[in-house]
């Protein structure tokens, strides 16, 4: 007996037959058009997570570098106020010193008039503070120009010379001594003008913001 061939269906279609062939590739295709995506936003995340770490990292050091010249600002302020400080009584000794010679010449000049004998032990002794006192002065005078208080180092330099005037001059009128405590006033009213204030460093203020 003989048997009929079967007619063919849409399953054996041509079409059908090429779709199921090219269903790998097809697929292999989609799933490397989702890897490329996946791989174009995965760089974006990263470059934007990047870029805020660079963000972050440049404020972070940013601050540090404030908080830095925060320290050393106050360091400096430390170091001038205790060299004004310092310098304030070495002023104050040397307008007590000029007082004290003025009440010595007047006792060498008019004995009657002072009230006070001075023997050559006190003149001796009084003539190794001012020698002393004198190099404090110039000591003091270095100091503030290196630390850039020239203002206040100026003022000290013209009371030096009052000073300096004022104990060589053996035959100095007596008032006189007004011009050295004049000087010395001056001097301290300086220093208080100079003295440093808080401030603390904000961005731009430094040459690399």
């Amino acid at each position: 007996m003989a048997l009929t061939a079967a007619a063919p269906t849409w399953v054996d279609s041509p079409w059908l037959t090429l779709v199921r062939e090219l269903a790998p590739a097809a697929a292999a295709l989609i799933a490397l058009g989702a890897a490329c995506v996946a791989f174009v936003i995965g760089r974006r995340q990263i470059a934007a997570s990047s870029a805020n770490l660079d963000k972050q990292l440049a404020a972070q050091a940013r601050e540090a570098r404030l908080d830095r010249q925060a320290q050393d600002a106050r360091a400096t302020r430390a170091e001038r106020r205790d060299v004004l400080v310092d310098a304030a009584r070495a002023v104050q000794t040397v307008r007590h010193l000029a007082i004290r010679l003025h009440w010595m010449r007047i006792a060498t000049r008019a004995p009657e008039l002072s009230g006070q004998p001075y023997s050559a032990d006190d003149a001796n002794t009084l003539s190794q503070e001012l020698d002393g006192a004198r190099e404090t002065i110039d000591f003091y005078v270095s100091v503030l120009t290196v630390i850039g208080l020239s203002e206040p180092a100026q003022a000290l330099s013209d009371l030096q010379d009052t000073f300096d005037s004022y104990c060589t001059a053996g035959d100095a009128p007596p008032g006189e001594v007004s011009e050295v405590t004049a000087a010395a006033r001056a001097t301290l009213s300086r220093f208080a003008a100079s003295l440093p204030t808080e401030r603390r460093p904000v961005a731009g203020d430094g040459p690399h913001d």
